[in-house]
């Protein structure tokens, strides 16, 4: 009885899933300049008195370049961008 093997199509979306912009903080960095959130207001939110929230730790597609944007901005280097 032959062994079961993901098709081509399953393995080609599987690699581009694991491919996939995600965004995380230097814990305490953030000293609040809101540049991020200026440049990728859909990725970035600065609320009052704190750091950065990430509002899309894995960015979709068709946000990666807003927030790539936002984390080359940001004056201290406080936004991790890894795929």
């Amino acid at each position: 009885m032959p062994v079961d093997q993901p098709d081509n199509k399953s393995m080609t979306r599987a690699r581009i899933r694991s491919n996939q912009m995600e965004l995380s903080l230097h814990p305490g960095r953030c000293e609040g300049y809101g540049l991020c959130e200026e440049a990728a207001p859909r990725i970035y939110h600065l609320p009052d008195e704190d750091d950065v929230e990430i509002l899309q730790p894995q960015v979709p597609s068709e946000l990666e370049r807003e927030a790539s944007a936002g984390a080359r901005v940001c004056p201290v280097a406080a936004i991790l961008v890894s795929r």
